[in-house]
């Protein structure tokens, strides 16, 4: 048999069956075949080697790679060094389609399902720090969890932008996508920081910074009191809230600025209403009401099954009381979303009370991580 083609310069032979042979081809440009062919076409198992190195080995139909197959392509790096890219899988008329594995250079690695050169379907994608990313693929980017009820929220929320989400994750909570990793769910204890934009962002400040005493007067403090000041301003504009009526005071947590609170508010002669289901720092001022130099009185507002709600017309009422005669203040304080029950209780009730006379203090910490809260409006 001979082969008449303008690439072919030598071509050698062994059994074959009449239509296909085994053969090797070497072309002009330096790259080489081995394996079968058929009808002048590279058909059936066979091997292809580009110059640089790069090779494809498996079947082939019609000279395109069609079948089981693997592909190694050289790629040039930014510093000149050659790195490897390698797909191991199901080809169709030349492109990964059906299921294949593709290490990238980068070292990362995704297994699953391919539709025209692109990762579509059922697949895991293991980064090059160990970050694993399994679910649903369309079109080359990560539409969710492999789970039919994040298949159910995709379609009640066309608009939701899985693969956004996904990158803010893998650059922000990267530490949540490594194998065998922690499932995150108390936000209401403590909400987890971002890896770049808090932590490298905040070290980046200390270190291109020399921070001072706030209560020195100096360039140093006052680079460290523009800094609170535009921290604080920052929390007002979040929460919409009028800088005439609300000051912002960093504490070190929840429970220090409710003890504030209750070392400095004037519980005398006065009276205190929380509910039952407040934190127990909450329930803790009452020590502070009724040791107060006039005691103030102290009613707490139960809650009730099925749902722990207290009853809005009981709430209501005790808030339309007349204040005590003595003149005392009187501080109403409530959960916006229950730490126990996740109850979330009207915030239609501040501006009943505050119409009444009463201060509110509103405990908005398992509130506010998932949830709006506009002080303007209250």
């Amino acid at each position: 048999h001979f082969f008449a083609h303008c690439f072919f310069y030598r071509c050698c032979f062994v059994r074959s069956r009449p239509s296909r042979q085994m053969i090797t081809v070497a072309y002009p440009d330096g790259s080489r075949y081995e394996g079968e062919l058929s009808e002048g076409r590279k058909h059936g198992q066979g091997k292809f080697i580009w110059p640089d190195g790069s090779s494809y080995s498996g079947m082939w139909a019609n000279d395109k790679p069609h079948g089981r197959g693997m592909k190694t392509l050289k790629v040039e790096g930014r510093r000149g060094e050659l790195k490897e890219e390698e797909y191991d899988g199901e080809w169709l008329n030349g492109v990964k389609n059906g299921k294949g594995r593709q290490k990238y250079t980068n070292l990362a690695v995704y297994d699953g399902d391919w539709r025209d050169d692109r990762r579509h379907g059922l697949g895991e994608l293991t980064t090059q720090d160990m970050r694993v990313l399994y679910g649903t693929w369309e079109a080359d980017k990560f539409t969710g969890p492999a789970l039919p009820e994040f298949a159910d929220f995709r379609r009640e929320h066309p608009s939701y932008d899985a693969d956004a989400m996904v990158t803010l994750r893998m650059k922000e909570f990267g530490r949540l996508c490594k194998a065998n990793s922690d499932v995150y769910l108390d936000y209401t204890g403590a909400g987890l920081y971002t890896e770049r934009t808090q932590l490298l962002g905040f070290t980046g400040l200390l270190l291109g910074n020399v921070l001072g005493n706030t209560h020195s007067i100096n360039s140093t403090s006052e680079r460290t009191s523009y800094l609170v000041e535009k921290a604080r301003e920052a929390v007002r504009s979040y929460f919409n809230a009028p800088k005439e009526e609300y000051e912002v005071v960093f504490t070190l947590n929840a429970t220090n600025a409710l003890k504030l609170v209750g070392e400095s508010y004037p519980f005398h002669g006065g009276e205190l209403v929380y509910l039952l289901d407040n934190h127990n720092s909450v329930g803790a001022l009452r020590e502070y009401a009724t040791k107060a130099s006039t005691p103030a009185k102290v009613t707490v507002v139960d809650v009730h099954p099925p749902e722990l709600r207290a009853r809005q017309d009981e709430v209501i009422g005790m808030l339309c009381t007349p204040p005590p005669p003595t003149g005392g203040r009187r501080l109403f304080a409530f959960p916006a979303q229950s730490n126990f029950t996740g109850v979330q209780h009207p915030l239609e009730w501040i501006a009943v009370a505050k119409s009444h006379g009463w201060d509110v203090l509103l405990d908005a910490a398992a509130f506010v991580p998932t949830n709006i809260l506009d002080l303007a409006l209250s």
